[in-house]
């Protein structure tokens, strides 16, 4: 027998492949409409044998393609099946291939070419299946939208195909991942109509959910129905299929408002309570849940009430009845929902009657009863529902003997009658319930006595004694209780927040070392240090503070509150030396602004600091602490405006003109907006100090020009510094301050006058003769003259302007000489 005979014959044996996937199916693209959540997707199982190893699927691929390529006449008759076969193989190769590219690719590409050539014999008994497999290898090869044309035009030519359930199922996967889900549905249907058992269970699931999606309500609803009444009698309530129908049949139920779908003829079989199936007690309590977790409370209450009565004997029945008094409530339907709770009450008390051994719950009932009442009337915060909450409590009382029940009833009644605003009654509660030195609520009754009677006395109901007073009742009827400390603290705290600074700082001290906790001791320090403080004890104040924030336990607040103390005292203590003794109070300022620098009052302390060491002489220290003003002042600041303005001064009697010179547009920049007309007023005299300093960087600019040689480019630079100053010196006299106004209209006069003065002094042409020398003198007067005349100008505007507005300081001196030296000098020859 050749080689080629045998082969045929051993390929001949192996049945033809067909895998009902080649592709699992992607994964959903469509997010789901109503239920906020994606079908589950199962991949159908294969109907074929476990695949051929890869080295015998490659062997035979490699024998196939031998046989193919031989002309023998011996395979004049199984060409047809070994093309197919070959096809399928290929296919199968790559998809095993990892990763795929393009010797996977070319695989496809392969398979389908022998694919179509099988298609191509009209007659073959491969025909079925090549069309089959030629849409998986589009499929394989990405070419989606191709593949789901076969897919159709395989149904549509061989409708009863062994194939067609799948590749409707694949029709339906697609239409949802499109997100159209009324063209899935009439696929998923078509898969039903099969009754392919492999695709059944998945198709009847996303069947509702596209019926649902495409508000077929009804077709979805019955599908489910189906779907979970085949499950149940197979048993398979286990399978998360189940419990997922049961979520999506709930949320249709949810869409349609009908609980009616879960009695009647719609539900069909029998198993459950009262007949009903197992899924229709967990599907009702699911459409429950789903109404009171989208706040459709009275929905929710009616889907509690129904299941309530269709499945008496459920195990969480006792959920259910709060549930549904819970929904009643959310609505709004005050009736219904003490409806509610009286049914309740009145079972439980039913069922004590039955049993007497039961009876134990009457109490609780009364308790749950007084409590709900209660919290109504917290809701509701009328005097008519805390009175009914105060009676129920009453009735809870009187329903217990002498101990623990009735003095809690008490006890809520206190506070029911304080949040009514019974204030004497509730501290009368509060008294008994403390007097007994009840083990539950006796020390937190006499604690919160004592707070009730401090509410009273800051609204003038009772008196700073009747707190001290339960204060020591507290003491005497629970000595050493947890929260004595705490009285202690809170009757400081009552003195302080009264401004009896005296009587706050000796509580205060009586306790501190038996506070346990480093940030309680922190506060109360924090407290007696501001007491101390507002006394006038500013030393002490400072003591109490700097122990406050030592504290390794006191929060960062604290530690910051104490430092603003710290700073605040030291500053007093800086003010009451700045008078006699200026030095030592700079020193102390410079140290607070050291030691706290983020205190609030660390920025006064730099601001008096820095203006005495500008009145000692001391501009170096000045700088320092204006400077570190700014550093933790907000930018936009209008002490901050100020701040640089005063700084920039300083730089620039310290000669660092171009610092001052950057200062001083910074107060212009950092200008703050939505000023009241005083702040104006402030922020525009410190705008135009800042323009002067501006002004007088430029007029050390301008007498730092000489004319040099060549005299010429020296007269153009000295010009140009001379405009300059000029700008600037006169927009700092538009803001219209005496102070500022006077300066700028000297220095106008000043620097023009030095210009004139720079002009005559200039070297002269060293080539000219003596009448040249003569004629070039003469004509330098002449330019110098203009000059002259306008710095005369500006003196005399300097004493009109310091006349009307009744003011000598140093720059009506200054003018008033120059004008002298210009009459003792004549006029300008």
């Amino acid at each position: 027998m050749t080689p080629h005979r045998r082969a045929i014959q051993e390929n001949s044996r192996k049945p033809i492949v067909r895998r009902p996937h080649l592709l699992l199916v992607p994964p959903l693209l469509a997010a789901v409409i109503a239920a906020a959540e994606e079908p589950v997707l199962i991949v159908p199982p294969s109907a074929a044998p476990a695949a051929e190893s890869e080295g015998d699927r490659t062997e035979s691929i490699r024998r196939y393609q031998q046989l193919l390529a031989s002309s023998s006449a011996e395979l004049s008759t199984p060409r047809d099946e070994i093309t197919f076969r070959l096809a399928v193989l290929l296919l199968e190769e790559a998809q095993a291939a990892p990763g795929g590219g393009a010797a996977n690719r070319q695989q496809i590409e392969r398979a389908t070419a022998l694919l179509e050539e099988t298609l191509r014999q009209p007659a073959s008994p491969y025909r079925e299946d090549a069309l089959y497999f030629r849409a998986l290898a589009l499929e394989e090869s990405g070419r989606h939208d191709e593949a789901i044309e076969e897919f159709r035009a395989f149904v549509r030519e061989l409708p009863a195909s062994g194939h067609a359930a799948e590749l409707w199922f694949r029709l339906g996967n697609d239409a949802v991942q499109r997100n159209q889900p009324a063209d899935a549905v009439p696929a998923y249907e078509e898969v039903l109509r099969r009754a392919d058992p492999r695709y059944h269970d998945q198709a009847a699931y996303l069947l509702g959910w596209s019926a649902f999606a495409a508000h077929q309500d009804a077709r979805a609803r019955t599908t489910l129905v189906e779907l979970l009444e085949s499950l149940e009698r197979g048993r398979r309530q286990s399978e998360s299929l189940y419990s997922q129908s049961i979520e999506l049949l709930a949320k249709i139920v949810r869409a349609e408002g009908d609980l009616s779908v879960y009695a009647g003829p719609r539900i069909r079989g029998s198993g459950g309570s009262g007949g009903q199936p197992e899924f229709v007690g967990r599907a009702l309590r699911r459409t429950a849940d789903l109404f009171a977790e989208t706040s459709a409370y009275a929905d929710a209450a009616r889907a509690y009430e129904q299941l309530l009565r269709d499945f008496p004997d459920r195990d969480d029945a006792a959920d259910v009845e709060a549930r549904a008094l819970d929904a009643y409530r959310k609505a709004g339907d005050e009736t219904a929902a003490e409806t509610a709770r009286e049914r309740l009450i009145q079972r439980r008390v039913a069922a004590a009657a039955i049993d007497p051994a039961a009876s134990g719950e009457v109490g609780p009932l009364l308790r749950d009863s007084a409590i709900h009442h209660h919290e109504r009337a917290r809701q509701q915060k009328t005097a008519d529902a805390y009175r009914v909450a105060i009676d129920a409590y009453q009735k809870y009382a009187d329903s217990q003997p002498v101990g623990a029940g009735k003095n809690e009833a008490e006890f809520f009644q206190a506070e029911a009658l304080k949040e009514m605003g019974d204030a004497a009654g509730a501290a009368e509660r509060y008294r008994i319930v403390a007097e007994i030195r009840d083990a539950a609520h006796g020390e937190d009754a006499a604690f919160r006595r004592v707070a009730l009677l401090e509410e009273l006395s800051r609204a003038g109901g009772s008196s700073i004694d009747d707190v001290i007073a339960a204060c020591r009742d507290y003491s005497r009827l629970f000595p050493g209780g947890p929260r004595e400390t705490e009285l202690g603290v809170r009757q400081a705290t009552i003195f302080y927040e009264r401004q009896r600074w005296a009587e706050a700082l000796a509580a205060g001290n009586a306790v501190i070392d038996r506070i346990a906790s480093g940030g309680g001791r922190a506060a109360l320090e924090l407290m007696l240090a501001r007491a101390a403080l507002a006394s006038g004890d500013a030393a002490r104040a400072s003591a109490s503070a700097s122990r406050a924030a030592a504290e390794p336990e006191a929060p960062k607040e604290t530690r910051t509150a104490a430092d603003e103390v710290i700073a605040s005292a030291r500053t007093k203590l800086a003010d009451a030396l700045a008078a006699e003794r200026p030095a030592d109070a700079a020193a102390l300022y410079r140290e607070v602004v050291e030691s706290q620098p983020g205190a609030v009052a660390a920025r006064d302390a730099a601001l008096a600091g820095a203006g005495i060491y500008r009145r000692l002489g001391d501009a170096g220290s000045a700088i320092t602490l204006y400077e570190k003003f700014l550093g933790t002042s907000p930018p936009d600041d209008l002490r901050a405006v100020r701040v640089r303005a005063e700084l920039a001064r300083a730089l620039l009697d310290a000669g660092r003109d171009a610092d001052a010179e950057r200062f001083a547009r910074e107060a212009g920049a950092r200008a703050p907006v939505g000023l009241s007309g005083e702040e104006i007023g402030r922020l525009e005299g410190a705008l135009a100090e800042a323009r002067l300093v501006l002004a007088d960087v430029a007029l050390r600019r301008f007498d730092a020009v000489q004319l040099v040689e060549p005299v010429e480019r020296a007269l153009d630079a000295k010009r140009r510094a001379l405009d300059e100053a000029l700008t600037r010196l006169r927009e700092a006299a538009t803001y219209g301050f005496a102070d500022v106004s006077l300066a700028s209209y000297y220095k106008i006069g000043y620097a023009q006058l030095r210009f004139a003065e720079a002009l005559l002094e200039a070297p002269r042409p060293r080539n000219l003769n003596h009448e040249e020398q003569d004629r070039y003198d003469t004509l330098l007067r002449e330019q110098a003259s203009p000059y002259r005349l306008e710095a005369e100008k500006a003196f005399r505007l300097t004493l009109e302007r310091a006349h009307a507005a009744g003011v000598e300081n140093e720059w009506t001196a200054l003018a008033r000489g120059a004008l002298g030296r210009f009459a003792a000098a004549g006029p300008a020859s």
